[in-house]
């Protein structure tokens, strides 16, 4: 019997489907067993934004070359790191439910620190060190597309900025047994769904 429920993260670049196939496999699964869904944080502290009062500043979409904002300075990128390690950490009790059939799913997560360019002046150590102390994934699943084929869709990262990502996010977790890497241009988003129902330890 499993001791708890399923974790799932969804990570890649911005475009390459992470809310698509989130979506879908909360589609498909909810009708088998319990789904809860977050994106990026289990949601146990507020964003700091929150605390402080300030307005969340939205992203302008579809802007072309935006880079999805400038990364943020070194001890800004530091504190989010911590605080959102913190939550990470925390993220433990959410996945002890009554139900241990259930799955979580997350569409982008902790991971983000790992490889999104608003976080990449994060110190790297720090963000390990909340990655190895909170829950480990039983899967994390990059859809992988086509620098082009993203660009298509959403113009705001350029071409080498996705293809970096995609690089950072190998580097860091491309060892990991964990990993799925899923050819998304191939296999649609059903076709990334159904690999992953094939490598759930449910």
């Amino acid at each position: 019997m499993r001791q708890r429920c399923t974790y799932i993260v969804i990570i890649g670049p911005d475009g390459c489907g992470k809310t698509t196939v989130a979506q879908q496999l909360c589609q498909e699964l909810s009708a088998l067993v319990p789904v809860r869904s977050y994106c990026f944080s289990f949601e146990n502290l507020p964003a700091p934004s929150t605390l402080l009062g300030r307005r969340t500043t939205v992203l302008r979409a579809g802007l072309t070359d935006s880079r999805m904002s400038m990364p943020f300075p070194t001890w800004k990128a530091t504190l989010a790191a911590i605080w959102w390690g913190l939550d990470h950490v925390l993220g433990h009790a959410k996945l002890w439910p009554r139900d241990r059939r259930e799955c979580v799913i997350f569409a982008r997560s902790y991971h983000d620190f790992l490889y999104a360019r608003t976080h990449i002046n994060a110190p790297r150590p720090v963000v390990r060190f909340f990655l190895k102390l909170g829950p480990k994934a039983d899967l994390i699943v990059v859809p992988h597309r086509s620098p082009a084929s993203i660009r298509a869709d959403k113009p705001e990262l350029t071409p080498m900025e996705i293809g970096a990502q995609y690089a950072r996010i190998l580097a860091e977790l491309g060892a990991a047994d964990n990993l799925l890497n899923a050819d998304a241009d191939a296999a649609g988003v059903r076709g990334v769904v159904s690999e992953i129902r094939t490598r759930m330890p449910i």
